[in-house]
């Protein structure tokens, strides 16, 4: 079973739709378990044929800890060997079903939160009994497992490393943006992302702004949505960027119909823990600036894929993707060596025979 909140378009939920779609259906019986709503990933999932079930978690206070009994019935139901839980809430309800049941299972949890210690409390203690009932607990990056290690005070052996796989996945280039993009003599500098404060959307802003003040050439998209969008767009135009940053809002499947147009992919994150939509642009062969959180700086070679700033450093953002616009040889060059690093490294199939082999040596012992 692979346990989450619910199936929106998060990394975790991707990272689940993944391991859903491509485990050896001879090996392993796989469902997909939500705890709130099922979502678009889910929607996905069912109408392509896979099992996907619901256990609601109970809204009220002096009930919602009683959501695992709920639970507990369908772990009975499908005979379940092996919980791999994916969110706060799942390692809570699957911690307890493995204390308070007859049933037997493996246990294994994977952080996606990306600003540990920074936790809020509630998730910080039911996190915790997690990391206790736990078999085997997974980073998605390396600065993500030192902190999540720091914060829970776990041997350095305890948490494992295995990073998230993406890829662009199918659809054809949206025609829309293309007619607005191609052809206008401007580089395109885009990002995906939702606007939370997260994703450090002013900072982009302060990054046009300068570039728009130097004469550089370059159009940004930002495609997404959430609740920031109007205070971001209305903070665009007062900065009189209206002709200069443009706003797609929601696009599905927009690693596909969107990403191929961006010249230069920019992420400037206030935090992250392992960036999926970094890892799609590296498989787009775009060139990616990126600030130093989480694991970008493991993820993208500084100087050979693209460029790794301090957060909140705009002269350094402005600089790194001014020297991109300027260069169209350079753009190629470390495009080229992106895609490289993202065959290497980072593709969905080698994220998935990882997880397989834990799986395997789990379920064996």
């Amino acid at each position: 079973m692979l346990l989450g909140s619910a199936l929106h378009t998060g990394g975790a939920e991707r990272v689940m739709a993944h391991l859903v779609r491509n485990l050896d259906p001879a090996r392993y019986r796989v469902t997909v378990c939500h705890l709130m709503n099922r979502g678009k990933i889910g929607d996905e999932l069912a109408d392509d044929g896979f099992d996907v079930v619901g256990v609601p978690r109970e809204r009220r206070p002096l009930l919602r800890y009683l959501t695992y009994r709920n639970l507990q019935r369908v772990l009975a139901e499908r005979r379940v060997d092996l919980i791999h839980t994916h969110s706060h809430y799942a390692v809570s309800d699957a911690t307890l079903c493995r204390m308070l049941t007859p049933q037997r299972f493996k246990l294994v949890h994977t952080f996606h939160f990306g600003n540990y210690p920074h936790i809020p409390r509630r998730y910080r203690w039911i996190e915790w009994a997690g990391t206790r009932a736990a078999d085997r607990l997974v980073a998605v990056g390396v600065e993500q497992a030192k902190a999540v290690r720091a914060t829970y005070d776990l041997a350095a052996g305890r948490v494992g490393v295995i990073v998230n796989g993406a890829e662009l996945g199918t659809g054809s280039v949206d025609p829309e943006w293309t007619r607005r993009l191609v052809g206008t003599g401007k580089v395109v500098i885009g990002t995906i992302c939702t606007f939370i404060e997260q994703k450090g959307l002013p900072h982009l802003l302060q990054a046009a702004a300068r570039l728009k003040q130097q004469g550089v050439p370059a159009t940004f998209v930002i495609v997404g949505d959430g609740h920031l969008r109007s205070s971001i767009e209305d903070r665009c135009r007062a900065d009189g960027l209206a002709d200069d940053v443009l706003f797609t809002g929601h696009v599905d499947r927009a690693a596909a119909r969107v990403l191929p147009l961006f010249d230069i992919f920019f992420q400037p994150s206030l935090w992250e823990a392992m960036s999926m939509v970094i890892v799609e642009a590296m498989a787009a062969g775009k060139p990616v600036v990126a600030t130093d959180v989480g694991d970008n700086r493991h993820v993208v070679v500084d100087g050979a894929t693209g460029y790794v700033v301090a957060k909140g450093d705009i002269a350094a953002m402005a600089d790194a993707l001014a020297r991109l616009v300027a260069d169209p040889g350079q753009r190629r060059s470390f495009g080229e060596a992106a895609v490289c690093r993202y065959r290497e490294k980072y593709t969905v199939s080698s994220m998935v025979n990882s997880y397989d082999q834990l799986y395997s040596d789990l379920l064996m012992s």
